[in-house]
């Protein structure tokens, strides 16, 4: 049973290899030889792997398109719902197919490192889950860590073994000197009698010094140290009460203001309704979403996340909602813990750990539904095979219907429109001028910004390291 069963025509075999080759790199196994075993026909082995395989590429080129043997792979495919199609030339899909999106290899140079690759490599993973080789650079990485703490805690367990012998010797070392001290001080005192005895009026004094050898121990001068630790102890006291005498009562920082001029010309519409299970503070400027000042500038409230304060029932993957005047799916914010997400939703395909350098952090992926839960960043997103509602029907529409539902754009990227809302920002994401993905982040628009911009870093630098390894 092979990961990747490729569909492709023979003759494009030669463009096909770099892509095989890429796909093998990260540890999946590819069907894709058209070689026939002796005794076996085309049929069996071809309906055998097929059948067996996790997930089907089909790659769309001037040649695929007008193969039947293409049609019919990719129409199995289909129908076990794990097809991924691939263009390497701009070309339509063929008829039944042009609905489901395809990842644009077009401009690839056949590298790993490329973009275009990661993010077909992200898509696949939504079905497959952990690329094994990524996989086993994630454990080695956490081995090399568990080796690093237990080493650390060798050293201070080491550290608290001779902490007590230290001590004793420092303790011995201070009664020595107690012990010289006080040798001293009667060394003195005995010598200060003797001379007192070889002046006049000696015997009077003979009855004091006698007393004074004969006093207790408990009655000696006292060492310079106790002198010295008496009084650093009264400093210290000293100043712990000009300390609590001068120190202000407790103070609270106001929160912050915006200036009038700044304000929205819209009413704020704070958010409404309190799901199950949550517990959603009103942020202090809450946006439907970036509004321009007269001064010229948005504003960006500070987004504060829902808390999760119980344990949701599970509901399963049927009535699915994506309300993106709240971000949520079935009222679950992107905020919960991978393991709650697979408590409401026990239909999971595949998963990544908080954390992870690829994945947008990871997440919780559901490919057959066509939603997928990151928590690693949180934020929820659904393309446009959503088996689900969308409380506004955005998916496959063009810009201009986009315009009309949501305004004008808070910024725009590179086929990405992004809106500030209540929550955080809502994405919206456009291929051959239709929405092909919606996403609603709990974070500021400016950081999505910044988490597109960087995406295409993800699984490149941990494919390098893999090789460089």
């Amino acid at each position: 049973m092979s990961d990747i069963f490729v569909s492709y025509s023979s003759d494009d075999r030669d463009r096909v290899l770099p892509l095989v080759n890429a796909l093998e790199e990260t540890g999946w196994s590819v069907f894709w030889d058209r070689t026939i075993p002796a005794g076996k026909t085309w049929r069996q082995v071809i309906g055998s792997e097929i059948q067996t395989c996790r997930t089907v590429i089909v790659v769309w080129t001037d040649k695929s398109i007008t193969s039947e043997w293409v049609h019919e792979e990719a129409e199995a495919g289909k129908r076990k719902r794990i097809l991924i199609p691939v263009m390497l030339d701009n070309v339509e899909p063929p008829f039944g197919f042009s609905s489901i999106q395809a990842a644009n290899l077009s401009g690839w140079n056949g590298e790993s490192s490329s973009p275009m690759f990661s993010r077909l490599v992200t898509d696949i993973t939504a079905i497959l889950g952990h690329a094994p080789m990524l996989k086993r650079h994630q454990e080695s990485h956490s081995l090399v860590a568990e080796t690093q703490r237990k080493s650390e805690q060798e050293r201070i367990h080491q550290q608290e073994q001779q902490l007590p012998e230290k001590q004793t010797q420092q303790n011995h070392q201070v009664d020595n000197k107690g012990h010289i001290t006080i040798d001293d001080d009667r060394a003195l005192q005995e010598a200060g009698l003797r001379r007192l005895e070889e002046q006049p009026g000696a015997c009077e004094r003979n009855e004091y010094s006698h007393q004074i050898q004969n006093a207790p121990e408990s009655f000696a001068r006292p060492n310079r140290s106790q002198i010295y630790a008496g009084g650093v102890i009264v400093a210290l006291i000293f100043v712990a009460v000009i300390v609590a005498f001068m120190s202000p009562g407790e103070y609270t920082a106001p929160p912050p203001t915006v200036p009038a001029e700044d304000w929205p010309s819209q009413s704020k519409t704070p958010m409404t309704g309190n799901p199950e299970g949550l517990t959603l503070p009103s942020p202090s400027l809450n946006l439907t979403r970036g509004k321009a000042t007269s001064s010229g500038k948005i504003i960006e409230a500070e987004i504060q996340k829902p808390v999760v304060v119980s344990r949701r029932p599970a509901v399963g993957c049927n009535n699915l909602t994506f309300d993106l005047d709240t971000g949520m799916l079935n009222n679950v914010p992107p905020t919960v813990s991978q393991e709650e997400v697979k408590s409401v939703f026990p239909c999971s395909t595949g998963s990544s750990p908080d954390g992870e350098s690829y994945n947008y952090g990871g997440g919780v992926f559901f490919g057959n539904h066509s939603f997928f839960f990151y928590t690693g960043k949180d934020f929820i997103e659904v393309r446009d095979k959503f088996r689900g509602v969308v409380s506004i029907p955005l998916l496959g529409t063009d810009q201009s219907t986009i315009q009309q539902e949501l305004g004008q754009p808070q910024r725009e990227l590179e086929n990405i429109w992004l809106f500030g809302r209540s929550y955080g920002c809502l994405r919206v994401e456009f291929a051959h001028d239709k929405v092909f993905r919606i996403g609603s982040h709990y974070e500021r628009c400016d950081k999505v910004e910044n988490l597109y911009q960087d995406e295409h870093q993800i699984i490149p630098d941990a494919l390098r390291h893999i090789k460089a390894g």
